[in-house]
């Protein structure tokens, strides 16, 4: 099945920087866990992010349990779990440890939300979520080519 791309006027749904080098940092231990504990330098290098960001992201997934992560000569980051049994949202969550701010509306309308909505908002609504639906059942080993 081919997938689609997305259409380029209609990019509205976007994670944080902070999900976004969660992932790009889980799928690189994912491919390469098998080597043992990899630096979270190493990781930034390869993933072209910056190294000081990365480690702190990878600190908030080794607090939620997602990596160990160790010290030292050797140390770095490992993946806690098969990333057969990691979910892209368990990720997106634990590095997003704070509440969003209020979201923009796609229309720019003062005031949209539940209460005020727009003429879109039920619409993105029902796209957030299916996005949501998607991020809970996708796999860190399927994001990763595993």
């Amino acid at each position: 099945m081919k997938t689609r791309q997305p259409h380029p006027k209609l990019r509205f749904i976007k994670l944080s920087l902070s999900a976004r080098y969660a992932i790009e940092g889980m799928t690189h231990l994912a491919r390469n866990g098998s080597s043992g504990f990899i630096g979270a330098g190493q990781t930034a290098k390869r993933r072209s992010l910056p190294a000081h960001f990365l480690m702190k992201v990878l600190r908030k997934l080794a607090a939620r349990g997602l990596v160990e992560s160790r010290r030292g000569p050797g140390g770095g980051f490992l993946l806690k779990r098969d990333p057969r049994r990691i979910r892209v949202w368990e990720i997106v969550d634990a590095a997003d440890d704070k509440v969003p701010g209020r979201k923009q509306c796609l229309l720019g309308a003062n005031g949209c939300g539940d209460w005020k909505p727009c003429a879109v908002h039920a619409t993105i609504v029902r796209a957030e979520q299916a996005v949501l639906r998607e991020l809970e059942r996708l796999t860190l080993a399927e994001l990763a080519g595993l």
